[in-house]
């Protein structure tokens, strides 16, 4: 046995090492030449794991791997807890789900409403109005202009005490601008109450617990009153419903009739249905093509859009007629599944020129058709084969035959389709990089290793990537046809062990508190809903949950602690327009109220998600449809679990390993501060930014920012500024020596942290401690009430050629809630380099900061603030409805510049644009970062502008202060960063604001560093590299409150005071007996 050279040495490591570990494992090497001679280049080559390989080889890496690994039978198979169901649906939706919620909607109105004479009746429980619903909601019909029609809706005016709701019945006629006859009343609240109403041409009697009231027709009316307008339409309050609804017409038979009907979801399954209708009209419109053109989220295009156009085109057109029998969804249905059927003759070409066929549009579309046709073959699985599919000139040359069949046959080719010389398909995202797959059985070839990334493996996308989507799409599609097709159980017991040995310990790491290490936008987790998929689709799994992991009733936390006055969120990570308004966050928070029956997260759910999701911009007053709503109601059934209170959460949150902490001072969301900190416990590139020890701050509007716009994944603007350091809140240290390279390409030199050697991929074991891409993260938090603390340490973060692995650069942040104003912030930095290289803090905001003095122009956009030597250096940033003061206190006499464009007048700056086509403007320089220049020694300041994006939020950013020392440190020497923030409403002004009073107090020895805060309180932060046993400083009166911090944890300290000329001294030192105790976390409090 021998292997091609360019596998056996440093191109293609793949089969490489999947041989060299089980030859390791079986003595191989020792007994067969064939082994000997891969072993060794394995040998020689210990850094295989860590290349990337050239796209050329990847074909003759999987062919001559597979037929390595076919010849040495190590073959493994994952094994689910129990089997598939055979009874359908069960992807993700079972009968009694759909026959749960169909039930409790008015889908459809009697064929003859009794317009002349009627009689109505049912029982209703009254609810107070929540903050989603309408003030007038609509209970039965609809106020209509000119139309002859009745209605009963709740008016606005319920009882001050909320013990009575009130309610209004009126009759309206086309032929009068008044009622014809109408009546308001009052209901006890959370009381049912049974309603009858009858009608006829001369009266109308409302009945209500059986007293009645009778109303008279206006005597303005010209002729008898006919209700031949009438809308069958239902709505209501959250958690009102409908029981025992009858309808009579006037020989007293009964025309419509409802045991229960859900009256929040009537609206939105209306709404919901008027879209699906809207999709069927576009798919007609579709061209029946092979080769349709590329259109962004259009349903014409099945070849490369993603499961939100493929899959949910399928889900939305078999929900509706699962739902409303309706001939038109199942037409939909079927067209949908013809448009697919044709990419088998799809022509686009691949990376060599072939054509791609089946695999068109790579993973992220391949997954999404597979997903789609598992959805209509088991959705539709009893109705779907009414007829074959369709004959003429499209469908030439296609084997016709029944839909079922098509789509399973589909489901199968398109997972073993194969884009030669790429991994972009699926069989590289189910078996690995340099994997093949069996199609009888199918399967992956080899022993699939789930910890360590030696082929067949996908161990390093555990952690990010589009793996567990691609791989979730494709369960989709074989659980609906295993139980009738038993070869495709070993590749979906292959992606069971996905889940089971890498996605889920993975997670259950990372998110073992609910945080994401790429934080909110890609932090969204769809883990809940893929783990119901499974549980849903198997049967005989035994008491245990499938998948279990309590992890997942946390993922709606950092939601909960991060939103934002405006629904949205911090923009950390590769940040789209996340908002509270989209349906997104409500999977998360339901998980954790059906799974865990979460209190506070019930709260959330109601008080804020649906109130987001009905809220319109701009327009408080009014409220939109919730559509989301149906696919909750579907996915999580609950009812009468206890609501909790926000209020009741502390107000700060650290979520461990993700590195997130999150600080307010106000659960009332629209007037809260926002502080949030990131110090992740490991790096990887997918999503998640070099932003280690950064933070930003919002009141009424972001006023400290993280910088930069997602346009696209690997662009010139996201490489060189994005994702890097300078475009956040933290420190850089240039070093002109140090050069950034990603994919053999020089990228900027910003001076900020970098991967530096390690896995931009890693597996789990690599972020673990003690892993290659292990940091240090958060070292220290703590929620006091009055006041949060965190610490966390970067230093590995950056190279070991210009910072201290250990102590390089230690950030603590203190966040004070104090009674009488909104919060002040200490942030604190201790930062140790190398080589005598000067650190940078960076400030980001979104508007031009205000000073007391003026600036320099130093060209490329780079102003100097002209702060005279031992003068308080003070900067007014204003944005929104919030302000934010900064005083600089350290570095003492800091160099300040800032860096932002001043429009036409400003200094021009160089542009690197993000394509040859985009247009340049030379006044852009809110993206400045350091690029080598040609000689390979000088560097000049260039602009990397985004490409033009539908995603604008409001955190791009327009400035930043670069806040430095006056001179560079002495070799060794540490260097220190103090600024003191304080946020206030805007006061609409436009120079310097008031600061609170914050001063440096007098250290008496070199590890301390004190801060005397509104003349009240002394704050302690450490200087030294090591926790702290002793603090000794002066002040000017003997201050009640003290907070100490980087202490010693759990120790005993004693606190001494001394009057002397000027003040007292003070000194706080750890002593047996002292009486005081720092935390767990290193922070000692007195007299606050």
């Amino acid at each position: 046995m021998s292997l091609p050279t360019a596998c056996a040495g440093a191109w293609l490591p793949g089969p490489c090492l999947a041989l060299c570990a089980f030859a390791r494992r079986s003595r191989a090497c020792l007994r067969s030449p064939g082994f000997s001679s891969i072993c060794r280049p394995c040998r020689r080559h210990p850094s295989l794991l860590k290349m990337r390989n050239s796209m050329r080889m990847k074909l003759l890496c999987r062919l001559v791997g597979a037929a390595l690994l076919l010849n040495v039978q190590i073959n493994a198979m994952a094994e689910m807890p129990g089997s598939v169901k055979a009874v359908h649906p069960h992807v993700g939706l079972l009968k009694e789900d759909v026959d749960r919620v169909r039930n409790s909607l008015a889908l459809t109105a009697p064929d003859v409403f009794p317009a002349m004479q009627g009689r109505m009746r049912f029982s209703i429980t009254p609810r107070r109005k929540a903050l989603s619903d309408r003030l007038e909601q609509a209970i039965f019909g609809s106020i209509q202009t000119k139309k002859n029609g009745f209605f009963i809706r709740h008016v606005d005016g319920d009882s001050a005490d909320g013990k009575k709701i009130r309610f209004q019945l009126g009759f309206q006629d086309a032929a009068i601008d008044t009622y014809a006859a109408s009546r308001t009343f009052e209901l006890e609240a959370d009381k049912d109450v049974t309603i009858e109403l009858s009608w006829d041409s001369v009266s109308v009697i409302l009945t209500v617990n059986g007293t009645s009231y009778n109303l008279k027709w206006a005597a303005s009316m010209p002729s008898p009153w006919s209700a031949k307008d009438q809308q069958y339409v239902f709505g209501g309050r959250t958690d009102e419903v409908i029981k025992d609804f009858k309808l009579w017409n006037a020989a007293s038979q009964i025309v419509a009739q409802h045991d229960f009907l859900d009256l929040e979801l009537q609206e939105p399954v209306q709404e919901y249905l008027r879209s699906v209708d809207a999709d069927w009209t576009t798919l007609q419109g579709c061209a029946q093509v092979a080769t349709p053109t590329r259109q962004n989220g259009s349903l014409c295009d099945l070849a490369f859009q993603g499961r939100g156009t493929i899959t949910g085109a399928a889900r939305r057109f078999a929900l509706a007629y699962l739902l409303t029998a309706r001939p038109h969804y199942m037409a939909a249905a079927r067209r949908l599944a013809d448009q697919m059927f044709l990419l088998k003759d799809n022509v686009t070409q691949g990376l060599h020129g072939q054509q791609l066929k089946l695999a068109v549009g790579g993973e992220w579309a391949m997954s999404s058709r597979v997903g789609a046709m598992g959805i209509l073959y088991d959705w539709l699985y009893d109705t779907i084969d009414d007829r074959d599919i369709p004959t003429g000139a499209a469908f030439e040359g296609h084997n016709l035959g029944n839909y079922r069949t098509l789509l399973a046959q589909n489901i199968k080719d398109t997972i073993a389709a194969n884009h030669v010389g790429s991994s972009d398909d699926l069989i590289g995202h189910i078996c690995g990089q340099y994997a093949t797959l069996s199609t009888s059985p199918l399967n992956c070839n080899g022993t699939m290793h789930w910890e360590e990334n030696i082929n067949p493996s996908i161990a390093p996308y555990y952690i990010a990537g589009h793996h567990q989507s691609a791989i979730a799409g494709t369960v989709q599609g074989l659980l609906a046809i295993a139980h009738d097709d038993a070869s495709v159980l070993p590749l979906l017991k292959t992606m069971y062990g996905h889940f089971e040995n890498g996605f889920m310990p993975a997670r259950a790491f990372i998110s073992v508190d609910g945080g994401s290490q790429a934080a909110f936008s890609y932090g969204l987790s769809d883990m809940p809903e893929r783990v119901r998929l499974w549980g849903k689709g198997l049967e005989g799994t035994g008491s245990e949950p499938v998948l279990p992991g309590d992890w997942m009733a946390q993922l709606i936390y950092p939601y909960i602690y991060g939103l934002r006055h405006d629904y949205s969120f911090p923009a950390r990570g590769d940040n789209f327009d996340l908002s509270l308004r989209d349906g997104s966050t409500g999977p998360m928070a339901l998980a954790a109220i059906v799974d865990k029956q979460d209190p506070a997260v019930l709260a959330f759910y109601r008080q804020q998600i649906k109130v987001a999701r009905r809220s319109v911009l701009g327009a408080p007053s009014r409220r939109n449809v919730d559509q989301a709503l149906l696919g909750e109601r579907l996915n999580f059934s609950f009812a009468g679990y206890p609501e909790g209170r926000i209020e009741d959460l502390p107000l700060s949150r650290h979520f461990r390993v993700a590195g997130l902490v999150l600080m307010r001072d106000s659960w009332d969301y629209a007037n809260a501060t926002l502080l949030d900190f990131k110090a992740t416990s490991f790096v990887s590139e997918n999503h998640q930014h070099l932003d280690q020890n950064s933070f930003s701050l919002n009141y009424k509007a972001p006023l400290l920012l993280d910088t930069g716009l997602y346009d696209e994944y690997g662009t010139k603007h996201w490489q060189n500024y994005y994702i890097r350091t300078i475009a956040h809140n933290s420190i850089v240290v240039f070093d002109k020596d140090e050069q950034f390279v990603f994919s053999n390409k020089v990228l900027s030199n910003d001076g900020g942290q970098w991967f530096n050697d390690r896995p931009t991929y890693p597996t789990l074991a690599q972020i673990q401690p003690g892993g290659s891409n292990a940091l240090h993260g958060v070292t220290a938090f703590e929620e006091g009430g009055d006041y949060s603390y965190v610490e966390g340490n970067a230093s590995r973060a950056y190279s070991q050629n210009k910072m201290d692995q250990e102590s390089g650069f230690v950030r603590s942040i203190l966040f004070l809630r104090e009674n009488d104003r909104k919060p002040v912030v200490l942030v604190f930095d201790s930062v140790r380099t190398k080589n005598g290289l000067a650190a940078t803090s960076l400030l980001h905001t979104a508007a031009k900061p205000a000073y007391a003095v003026g600036a320099d122009t130093l060209g490329d956009g780079r102003y100097q603030v002209k702060f005279a030597p031992n003068t308080a250096r003070v900067a007014t940033i204003r944005n929104g409805g919030g302000m934010l003061n900064v005083q600089m206190l350290l570095p003492q006499n800091a160099d300040v510049v800032q860096v932002g464009s001043e429009g036409a007048g400003g200094s021009d700056c160089a542009q690197v644009p993000g394509s040859a086509s985009q247009a340049q403007n030379a006044k852009d320089c809110r993206f400045m970062v350091r690029e080598l220049q040609s000689d390979g020694t000088s560097y000049k300041w260039r602009n990397y502008p985004y490409l033009p994006s539908q995603n604008q939020p409001g955190d791009v950013g327009a400035w930043r202060l670069e806040i430095s020392p006056a001179a560079a440190p002495a070799d060794g020497e540490a260097q220190y960063f103090l600024n003191v923030l304080d946020v206030a409403d805007n006061d609409q002004g436009t120079g310097l604001a008031s600061p609170v009073k914050a001063e440096r107090l007098a250290a008496s020895d070199a590890g301390t560093e004190a801060v005397l805060v509104q003349e009240h309180l002394m704050v302690l932060f450490n200087r030294a590299s090591t926790p702290a046993g002793r603090y000794g400083w002066k002040a000017p009166s003997n201050y009640g409150a003290l907070i100490a911090t980087g202490l010693k944890r759990n120790t005993e300290y004693a606190l001494s005071e001394a009057a002397v000329p000027g003040g007292y001294t003070f000194k706080l030192e750890e002593k047996v007996g002292g009486g005081l105790f720092s935390s767990k976390d290193g922070v000692l409090r007195k007299g606050r």
